[in-house]
């Protein structure tokens, strides 16, 4: 069980590394003019999907209990990491 807890610190960190590369492919993807609207779009597709999470996490914790969380948080980080890393952007 205590295990877990310096795997959920790795995970953030690769969340974060991906977040960071996501922002720098969005900064050289997207003209000047389009970009504040893209990043307002980005920001309330995450926010939705971060409220749908929250509510599922809390339906599995009371459900399984919170180990049950952390797995099922470390399978939806793995693939979206994976599908992140694995998408090359176009060369303009």
């Amino acid at each position: 069980m205590v295990i877990f807890l310096p795997l959920a610190f790795v995970a953030i960190y690769l969340f974060q590394i991906a977040s960071i590369k996501l922002e720098a492919q969005m900064q050289h993807n997207i003209s000047s003019e389009q970009r504040a609207t893209i990043s307002s779009i980005k920001s309330l597709f995450f926010e939705l999907i971060y409220m749908s999470l929250v509510l599922l996490f809390g339906f599995i914790g009371n459900r399984l209990g919170v180990i049950s969380i952390l797995s099922f948080a470390g399978i939806i980080i793995l693939l979206s990491l994976s599908f992140l890393f694995l998408i090359k952007p176009k060369q303009i």
